[in-house]
């Protein structure tokens, strides 16, 4: 049997809705998962067997049923995106004790919606393939996103010190995540050159789209501590406060129970972790702090509503660089629903598999693999509507990824060819031969007017079949949040550690600067969420904060870049 504190309806959710892929592939758990629950003995007496559902877990916590003693040290981590359950399997690994908190009903959060990759540079894969990347030239491009400029003086906006910091910790131990992420049998081989990329350094897997098969994926490790009594889980329990001793230091949570009347209730730990994610979802916090783009549609969920940051700043933390929320060109536009105000995100790695974008005339008008801000820019000056094409030597590339959006979200349209595109866009077939001609004469020469300097998916012809879809600029990330230093700790507005509490993933502040690199968003999750999971360990247990950092004077002088 699976013994677990959840109802038969939540383990039938997780197994068949989460990783039932995972379980077709490798049946490595060996056991048979009966659709029954098992109720803990030291949480009830001698009872009549019943369902146990989750607000008899709450109550169970309430009334003091579990041994405090026990799960004093435990680490409690607040959401149970990729970042969550890196921080959570991290501490779980180390021996610690976690206890997982989840909003919603089912685990991912928006990590599961990120589908283009991981970055990371010097893997094995990138050996395997004969890519030749380093660390220095991935902290180069990701500086230069930062900033837009890696000689540029940096505005008050940004903690520069941090950034360094930040930017070493990131790339340094991006080739580590990705070993980690495979030594949990995620496997990431398949590599793209993404915008703002100066090398084949995106991961992701060779079917399937990388946020989902990753994260689900990592979270299914976690359960498997469930099993041995080291780790708790509790869904639909939101956060509403953070708990503190006499001394100021972090000691538990408030949350409320969204399936139990929305009561509240208490939970103390050795530390506490917050994963929330961003805001993209809020209007209130987006007419706050970046009014421009309060009612632009969003790739994010309705559960991205920013309330890990607004808890944080009620106990004393410092939000950061809130007005600086990433506009993402591409994303899809449902003919069927199409002033809906969630989209489906077109992934960065189409473009990079050779996708084009044409005005409403079937004009080119930027490089495509450009930064984000820049695409974004480019299309707000552009007689919509726009599209997103792709031929076949575009799509043999993201296969998966074109059959997700042609027949399951049903964004993509086929068209045998440029000609039956032309008749539908009214527009005369001339101007798509125009653009093609236009594309394949500047991949011969090396050259192009809008600055691209690659040209994937060449050659383009008007007798080709194409896939293509409506795209329009989204809400997608928030580079803003709780400020934290490179070990994940939370800081005051006077720069101090806040005592047991540490953050990680989108909900932190000032990890990216002004504008995040295209797949630096789950290498973040990964990579920070293990810091926070370290951090943590050793702050319950008495050691110290962590090792990251530590030396950023040498890896500054080594690579020479930023100011």
């Amino acid at each position: 049997e699976h013994k677990s504190e959840l109802c038969c309806e939540e383990s039938f959710s997780l197994v068949f809705d989460n990783i039932l892929v995972f379980y077709k592939k490798k049946k490595q758990l060996g056991v048979t998962i009966k659709l029954k629950t098992v109720l803990f003995s030291f949480f009830f007496k001698k009872k009549k067997k019943e369902t146990r559902t989750q607000k008899e877990s709450i109550n169970a916590i309430k009334n003091k049923k579990i041994n405090k003693k026990k799960w004093s040290k435990a680490v409690i981590v607040v959401g149970a995106g990729l970042s969550g359950g890196s921080a959570a399997l991290t501490v779980l690994e180390a021996g610690g004790k976690v206890i997982l908190i989840e909003k919603e009903k089912r685990f991912g959060g928006n990590s599961v919606r990120a589908s283009s990759g991981i970055n990371a540079a010097h893997t094995k894969h990138q050996k395997e393939q004969g890519i030749n990347d380093s660390v220095e030239l991935f902290a180069k491009d990701t500086a230069y996103s930062m900033f837009k400029d890696v000689n540029a003086k940096p505005t008050p906006l940004v903690q520069v010190d941090n950034l360094f910091y930040f930017n070493i910790t990131l790339c340094e131990n991006s080739a580590e995540a990705v070993d980690w992420l495979e030594a949990h049998e995620l496997n990431i081989p398949v590599l793209s050159q993404n915008g703002g990329h100066s090398a084949s350094r995106t991961h992701r897997p060779i079917s399937g789209a990388a946020g989902g098969y990753i994260t689900l994926g990592l979270l299914r490790s976690v359960r498997k501590y469930e099993e041995n009594g080291q780790c708790k889980v509790i869904k639909q329990a939101k956060l509403t406060k953070l708990l503190k001793n006499e001394k100021g230091n972090v000691i538990g949570i408030e949350y409320e129970s969204l399936q139990n009347n929305n009561k509240k209730y208490e939970l103390n730990g050795g530390a506490v972790i917050i994963s929330t994610g961003g805001f993209c979802y809020n209007k209130d916090l987006l007419k706050k702090y970046t009014p421009f783009y309060a009612n632009l549609p969003t790739t994010n969920g309705p559960w991205t509503n920013g309330e890990g940051m607004l808890v944080a700043q009620k106990a004393g933390a410092e939000l950061l660089d809130m007005e600086c929320v990433q506009v993402h060109p591409t994303g899809f536009i449902d003919p069927k629903d199409p002033n809906a105000h969630e989209k489906i995100l077109a992934a960065e790695c189409l473009r990079a598999a050779g996708a084009l974008l044409i005005n409403s005339n079937g004009r080119r008008f930027v490089d495509e693999l450009g930064h984000r801000d820049d695409v974004t820019a480019a299309e707000r000056g552009q007689k919509g509507p726009i599209r997103l094409i792709l031929n076949p030597v575009a799509v043999s590339e993201v296969v998966p990824h074109v059959n997700m959006y042609e027949k399951h979200f049903k964004v993509l349209k086929r068209y045998d060819n440029a000609q039956s595109l032309a008749k539908e866009m009214n527009i005369p077939i001339d101007n798509l031969w125009d653009t093609f001609n236009m594309y394949n004469e500047s991949a011969r020469k090396n050259w192009c007017p809008s600055g691209k300097k690659r040209f994937p998916g060449t050659p383009y012809t008007i007798d080709q079949p194409l896939m293509v879809g409506f795209v329009t600029p989204v809400l997608h990330y928030v580079m803003g949040g709780i400020a934290i230093n490179p070990l994940a700790q939370v800081l005051t507005t006077n720069k101090a550690p806040i005592p047991g509490l540490y953050a990680s993933g989108e909900t932190t502040g000032g990890v990216h600067g002004k504008n995040r690199l295209a797949g630096n968003s789950l290498v973040d999750c990964v990579v920070y969420g293990r810091v926070a999971g370290r951090s943590a360990f050793h702050y319950v247990n008495g050691g110290g904060e962590g090792r990251e950092g530590q030396n950023k004077q040498n890896f500054k002088k080594k690579i020479k870049i930023f100011f």
